[in-house]
C-alpha cells in the first residue's frame, strides 16, 4: 500500500464499490457507495469470492463440481503433541466426501479447515478438537468449483477468485490472485499502447485464465481421487454456454 502511495495511485480506502460504470461499448469506472464516480481506462476485479463485477453484470456461470461446504477456525490450548505426536508439520486428512486440514500455531493453537460436500457439514471443529476452546469465530464459505464465462470484456477484467474459484486443497488461491493480477495489469498495459488490438489482448487473457483454471480442476480431481475424496460431479449443472470474451450486452 504504501509503495502504491509512493508511485502516485490514489487509494479510496472504507467506501467499497456499488456498481459499475459504463457506456454502450466498454466499462468506463466504478461507483462507491458513498457516491464518488471514479472513472477510468479500465477497471481489474480483484474482489475475491465476493466476485462483484461478475455477479452484476450477469455473467454466465459454469460449474465444475457439487456444491461444497468450506468452514475454517481457531482452537486454543492445544498442546501440539496432542494432534502431531511426531513431528510439528500441518496435516491433511481426507474422507470419503471432504477434508480436514491442521496447523499448529505458537502458543498451543491450532488452525483448522474442513470441507465437506454440502448437505453433509457441520459447522465444528475436528473431532480431535472438539474438547478444546475455540480462539475465532468460525468462518463459513461456499467453494464450489465455479468459472465466470467470460472473465474480461472491453474495459474490464477479472482474477483471483474474482474470476474462477477452486476449494482450498488446490492450494493456489493466493498465487493464482497474484499472478492473474499480473497479468490483467499486462493486458491493459497492451491495450494502451496498441488500442487497436485491444480484442487480441482481452481474448488472450480470456483464453489464458480458463486454460489455466481449468488444468487446475484437472489436477484437483486427481489429487481427490488419488486420496479416496469423491466428489461426484454427475448432478453438476452448467449455467448457461461459454461465451466470447467481448459479447456481454448492456
Amino acid at each position: 500500500m504504501q509503495t502504491a502511495k509512493e508511485r502516485g495511485v490514489k487509494l479510496v480506502e472504507h467506501d467499497p464499490v456499488a456498481t459499475l460504470l459504463c457506456n454502450e461499448i466498454r466499462i468506463t469506472g466504478v461507483v462507491t457507495k458513498a457516491g464518488k464516480h471514479l472513472s477510468g481506462r479500465f477497471v481489474i476485479d480483484a474482489s475475491g469470492h465476493k466476485r462483484f463485477a461478475g455477479k452484476t453484470l450477469g455473467f454466465k456461470e459454469t460449474f465444475y463440481s457439487q456444491p461444497l461446504a468450506v468452514w475454517t477456525g481457531l482452537s486454543a490450548g492445544v498442546p501440539v503433541e496432542t494432534i502431531f505426536p511426531k513431528q510439528n508439520y500441518t496435516g491433511f486428512i481426507p474422507h470419503t466426501h471432504g477434508w480436514t486440514w491442521l496447523a499448529p500455531e505458537p502458543g498451543n493453537y491450532c488452525s483448522w479447515t474442513r470441507m465437506e460436500v454440502k448437505g453433509r457439514q457441520q459447522f465444528n471443529p475436528p473431532s480431535m478438537l472438539r474438547d478444546f476452546k475455540l480462539a475465532s469465530e468460525i468462518v463459513k464459505s461456499n467453494r464450489r468449483w465455479r468459472l465466470f464465462r467470460p472473465v474480461c470484456k472491453e474495459g474490464l477484467l477479472l482474477c483471483g477468485d474474482a474470476a474462477g474459484i477452486l476449494d482450498p486443497a488446490a492450494g493456489q488461491g493466493i498465487l493464482n490472485a497474484l499472478v492473474s493480477s499480473a497479468r490483467a495489469a499486462h493486458t491493459i498495459f497492451a491495450c494502451i499502447l496498441n488500442p487497436e488490438f485491444e480484442a487480441l489482448y482481452l481474448a488472450k487473457y480470456d483464453d489464458w485464465f480458463t486454460t489455466g483454471y481449468l488444468e487446475k480442476v484437472d489436477l484437483l480431481k486427481h489429487f481427490y481421487k488419488q486420496h479416496g475424496v469423491e466428489l461426484s460431479d454427475s448432478n453438476i449443472k452448467k449455467a448457461g454456454h461459454n461465451q466470447g470474451p467481448l459479447s456481454v450486452k448492456f
